[in-house]
């Protein structure tokens, strides 16, 4: 505490989890590309997602980074898959560009279930 507000102590947060998304899953689609770091940019910034932002204090336009009220940039991040469905998704050994870029292919006639999801973290450098 230094009088005015909390800050954190021993570095801040080094990950977090990617917001929750729909990836496209068309059957058969190959080489698709989505953009994670878009959809960070998207989800932790009023001013792109107008329509859908709500927020308990009306002055927040931004969840910021813990460390120095921004949001981090695409560079600052690694991107980490934790968690995919084999059954319906395939992705190479590299499948997220240090751009946070996606690449996927989605199978044909995939099983599509409560476990079709990706589980990804951004890891802070």
């Amino acid at each position: 505490w230094d009088g005015a507000k909390w800050n954190v102590a021993g570095g801040g947060v080094k990950w977090f989890y990617m917001p929750a998304c729909n990836i496209p899953a068309a059957s058969g689609a190959t080489n698709q590309t989505f953009n994670l770091y878009e959809q960070y940019q998207k989800q932790f910034e009023e001013s792109l997602n107008p329509s859908l932002w709500r927020s308990s204090n009306n002055s927040l336009s931004r969840i910021p980074s813990p460390d120095d009220s921004r949001l981090y940039s695409p560079g600052e991040l690694d991107y980490v898959i934790t968690y995919f469905d084999e059954d319906v998704f395939t992705i190479g050994s590299t499948p997220i560009n240090p751009s946070g870029v996606l690449t996927y292919s989605v199978k044909t006639n995939p099983p599509i279930t409560s476990a079709t999801y990706f589980n990804i973290i951004f890891i802070v450098k």
